[in-house]
């Protein structure tokens, strides 16, 4: 059974921003949880990506913070079920620009996500997410991620 009262796990992937002239960066982050079989609770750290910027302008920009959310999952099988997430990510962005230090950036906005867990032992779980943060930077920024928590 996909159901445990509290978990942590890590999950890896990659993310993109809608502003024109950023590539994708790699994604990552750290979660813990506590939850019963329909309902739970989770923090994050993300590090959202070090996004590089190209054409007139070159540099990079570096995002991560951390997050809130409340979840609710819909058990499929006793070893596979989905999820849905929404909470508030607090987000902190420095970088570089053409050479030059570009000011501290922060703020408060929504994440929302969905995915599914699937478990492969007793207590460690597989997980694969999509996820978007709005408003960070001014646009969106989207990850994909896979990962896997354990039970504790």
């Amino acid at each position: 059974m996909v159901s445990a009262d509290d978990y942590v796990g890590v999950a890896f992937g990659q993310s993109s921003i809608g502003l024109t002239g950023y590539d994708k960066g790699f994604f990552y982050k750290a979660y813990g949880g506590v939850r019963n079989k329909y309902y739970g609770f989770e923090g994050t750290y993300n590090r959202l990506a070090q996004f590089d910027i190209s054409g007139n302008n070159t540099g990079s920009v570096s995002v991560s913070g951390i997050e809130a959310t409340g979840i609710t999952f819909l058990p499929i099988t006793n070893n596979l079920e989905i999820f849905l997430k929404i909470g508030f990510y607090s987000w902190s962005a420095t970088g570089r620009v053409n050479g030059g230090f570009i000011p501290q950036n922060k703020g408060t906005d929504l994440s929302y996500s969905f995915g599914a867990n699937y478990n492969v032992a007793e207590k460690i779980t597989l997980r694969a997410e999509y996820q978007w943060f709005k408003g960070v930077l001014g646009d969106d920024i989207s990850s994909i991620a896979t990962g896997f928590s354990y039970r504790i």
